[in-house]
Parts: C-alpha cells; structure tokens; sequence
C-alpha cells in the first residue's frame, strides 16, 4: 500500500533538527521511499492527513534530547 503522510512537520533527525513543513513522506508497504517538496501529484498514493503533527522517520523516541 502506497502512502504519501501531508500538512505535517518533518523532523528529520539531523543535529539542529529543525521541524521542515511543506514536505511530503511517500510510503510503501510500510517503508519509507522519498521525502517530497509539497505538490499536487501523489502518484498513486492514498493521502493521509497530519495538520500540526511531525512526521520522525528514523527516530524511534521522540523523548530523548538530542537537539
């Protein structure tokens, strides 16, 4: 199943970890496949709606202090 997760913040776990909006997190079968500019075409993948939610790929506790 193909999924592409919208409207949310990334955190992409770098050192600054500054949230990023406007990006797009494309999924298939449950694995991460590209990290997006927001746009208009999800080929194929079925919506799923975060406002004001983060998307962490990588990060398996959020809780932690790396920042």
């Amino acid at each position: 199943m193909k999924r592409a997760y919208i409207n949310g913040l990334l955190l992409d776990g770098t050192q600054q970890m500054e949230p990023q909006a406007h990006k797009v997190l494309l999924c298939e079968d449950g694995v991460i496949t590209a990290v997006a500019d927001e746009g208009p075409a999800l080929d194929g993948h079925e919506a799923i709606d975060i406002p004001g939610g983060y998307a962490r790929p990588a990060l398996i506790n959020l809780h932690v202090h790396l920042a």
